[in-house]
């Protein structure tokens, strides 16, 4: 399977061009992502995050936000990558490129597609997802979604590390102390 045929991607690509969800498309290809590449920041499913993530702070007139992470976007979308074979990569700079002038200039948001250009991608995008939600829920999706989850997430993992950091120091007291006994 090609990886532009990944169900997440899949969903990156139905949430943007059909949706216009930006949040979503960022977070379902960032675990696409994470599973693909995980620290590799310079990957082209990178580049694609980023410019969903300038697509949502554009629309939310956030300038500045959006604008960087368009440039950043362009950085992250090589010449040739198999992630790019089935997009049209000159239409896609270029509307990034648009993006990149009109946020410079403040100007209102402007919706552009990914420019698919494969028959078989493009059809399988238009399977049956959940409708679109309302354009104010879209708007502050992230300041209105449920984070119960991520939250406990970050909750557990400050436990964790405070009770490595309790247990270094520990190990570290119990040293100093074999140190000056000896």
């Amino acid at each position: 399977m090609h990886p532009l045929f990944h169900p997440l991607f899949l969903q990156y690509i139905h949430y943007y061009n059909l949706h216009q969800d930006f949040f979503e498309c960022h977070e379902v290809l960032e675990e696409y992502w994470k599973d693909v590449a995980p620290k590799e920041r310079d990957h082209p499913l990178v580049g694609y995050i980023l410019l969903a993530t300038g697509m949502y702070h554009w629309r939310r007139k956030n300038y500045r936000g959006a604008n960087r992470s368009f440039k950043k976007a362009l950085s992250r979308l090589p010449k040739e990558h198999l992630f790019l074979e089935y997009m049209d990569q000159v239409t896609l700079k270029q509307n990034i490129l648009v993006a990149l002038r009109h946020t410079e200039n403040e100007n209102d948001f402007l919706f552009s597609p990914l420019p698919v250009k494969e028959p078989l991608l493009t059809s399988a995008i238009s399977y049956p997802m959940p409708p679109s939600q309302e354009e104010e829920y879209l708007l502050h999706k992230h300041l209105l979604r449920d984070r119960k989850d991520i939250v406990q997430q970050r909750e557990k993992a400050l436990k964790e590390n405070k009770k490595k950091r309790r247990k270094a120091k520990s190990n570290a007291d119990k040293k100093n102390n074999d140190t000056i006994k000896d």
